[in-house]
């Protein structure tokens, strides 16, 4: 009996110190004019006095089920467009925060029941999601939510260790304000994963400087294109008083930015109050394409060293421009391989060039600088180091005073360049062809910064995002337009635009040896 006694009571204590993952619940939302209700999909008429736990009697308002989350719980909220406080996260809502995870691998979720397909609309009046300012949480997973006109925003997220996956970040507001579309900011080790941008902001995709700055954060697969800015310095991706950050298959595309915008980019680093707070980013398999006025990329105030490979700017401003606010005299040395750089169709087009910026030294290889209506490679403040670098059809091929190696000047596109992300022959020139770091994996987790053998082209819902980015309409030239305006006469109108550019056509398999070229096929996809 006694033994028994024992063994009831190790029973127990072993339960009572089972850690809560087991207990995480599911709630629902579901708006009674939202679409949800009109698909058979089980929803039922969404109420606050519901518990929220099942389908078939939802919560009505975001906030009600967000105040009901746990740690590790998970929200899923159906199809349709909610508006008002009561269905905004956060600060511009009803000061009702979701409650932090407990680890990687049980977040706290707020997801769409179907990707991009529930809509949380700011009316320029708040904005949609606001998690920070001294309420940051840590092991959050935002997924497959469309969060659109927003003030002064539409996104931002503090914390640590938090993840966000396949939502769309549309038009930040209407007003001139010094904003990001969508920024993550006051934490460190984030994920932002097979996302878009687009509309109006300063920036596209943003890491804030709130108490110190981020540190440890990948951009993956992420597509952005502004269709009008304020009157200031502009991004469409940018890392700010930050340290230790990745981008990794980003796409910064057909920008269309203010006319009076001083120092734009289509993707950077730098800023802040001193040039020792950046350092040590990676760039690797991104492609920065026709944003004619801005610079292709950018290192402002940059310290130690910085590694871009495998990279594409093209019909850009400029290929890679280094610049600093003033003279800095702390050595910079930014590492280049296997770029492809050039089309540049505005004036001062450039290669490599710097402003301000003493001890900066570029080592570029395996790269190819061509077409560009500026000199390959400019030396103010600048040694450049050239390991079989390829210059062609730029206003001088070979003049790089002072840089130790010697250009290449023959014709890349005969036979090693036909598409943008590959190169056919030889070693110079980007292969963008795979996906980089293992999906879902945090700066430092295994696979994070591995070429894996997932496929990259088509990119992720890429008919969807298109369609919506096609449909824009609040600001500037209109979202018909670039690669967008493929869509409706293609399933993948991203793929089709970056593969074409140069001239040929996407080719059917590009993954294998065949160049014989794909038809296209119309399809008809309805947007919100």
């Amino acid at each position: 009996m006694q033994k028994q006694i024992i063994k009831l009571s190790f029973f127990l204590t072993a339960f009572l110190i089972v850690p809560n993952f087991a207990k995480a619940a599911t709630y629902y939302v579901c708006d009674t004019q939202a679409t949800c209700n009109a698909i058979p999909s089980g929803w039922g008429i969404g109420n606050n006095s519901n518990a929220g736990t099942l389908k078939s009697a939802p919560k009505k308002t975001i906030s009600a089920a967000v105040d009901s989350l746990s740690a590790g719980d998970t929200l899923i909220i159906g199809d349709g467009v909610y508006i008002g406080v009561d269905n905004m996260i956060g600060q511009d809502g009803n000061e009702i925060f979701p409650p932090s995870g407990i680890d990687a691998t049980h977040r706290t979720t707020i997801m769409a029941e179907h990707i991009g397909q529930a809509i949380i609309d700011g009316e320029y009046l708040q904005k949609p999601f606001q998690v920070f300012d001294g309420k940051p949480r840590d092991y959050l997973h935002i997924d497959g939510i469309h969060f659109r006109r927003g003030d002064g925003g539409v996104f931002t997220l503090g914390g640590n260790y938090n993840y966000v996956s396949n939502c769309g970040f549309e038009d930040g507001g209407n007003y001139d304000g010094e904003y990001p579309i969508a920024s993550v900011t006051q934490g460190a080790y984030i994920l932002v994963e097979d996302c878009w941008v687009w509309g109006y902001g300063r920036y596209g995709l943003y890491t804030g400087s709130v108490l110190g700055g981020t540190n440890h954060v990948i951009f993956r697969r992420v597509v952005v294109r502004l269709d009008d800015t304020p009157s200031w310095m502009t991004a469409g991706l940018r890392f700010y008083k930050a340290q230790n950050n990745a981008m990794q298959n980003c796409v910064v595309i057909d920008n269309n930015v203010n006319a009076n915008a001083g120092e734009p980019y289509a993707i950077t680093q730098g800023g802040g109050s001193s040039y020792t707070e950046e350092y040590n980013h990676i760039y690797v398999g991104n492609i920065a394409l026709n944003n004619p006025d801005q610079d292709g990329f950018g290192n402002e105030d940059g310290d130690t060293i910085e590694t871009m490979s495998d990279n594409i700017s093209w019909d850009n401003m400029s290929g890679i421009k280094i610049y600093s606010d003033s003279e800095v005299s702390n050595p910079f040395t930014l590492n280049v391989s296997n770029g492809l750089i050039g089309g540049h169709n505005a004036m001062f087009g450039t290669g490599t060039t710097s402003s301000y910026r003493n001890n900066t030294t570029i080592n570029l290889s395996n790269s190819v600088i061509a077409n560009t209506n500026g000199y390959a490679f400019s030396q103010t403040n600048m040694a450049q180091n050239l390991t079989n670098v390829v210059s062609y059809g730029n206003i001088n091929n070979t003049v790089c005073n002072g840089c130790l190696g010697t250009p290449i000047v023959t014709n890349p596109f005969t036979s090693a360049i036909k598409y943008l992300p590959r190169h056919e022959s030889g070693t110079a020139g980007p292969t963008i062809m795979y996906q980089i770091g293992e999906k879902g994996t945090y700066y430092d987790q295994t696979g994070w910064n591995t070429t894996t053998t997932n496929q990259l082209w088509p990119f992720p819902n890429e008919a969807m995002w298109s369609a919506k980015m096609k449909a824009y309409t609040a600001s500037g030239p209109g979202g018909n337009r670039g690669f967008a305006a493929l869509s409706g006469s293609t399933e993948t109108p991203l793929t089709d635009y970056i593969w074409g550019y140069l001239g040929t056509p996407k080719p059917v398999d590009m993954y294998g040896s065949t160049d014989e070229i794909a038809p296209s096929a119309a399809s008809g996809l309805s947007v919100q």
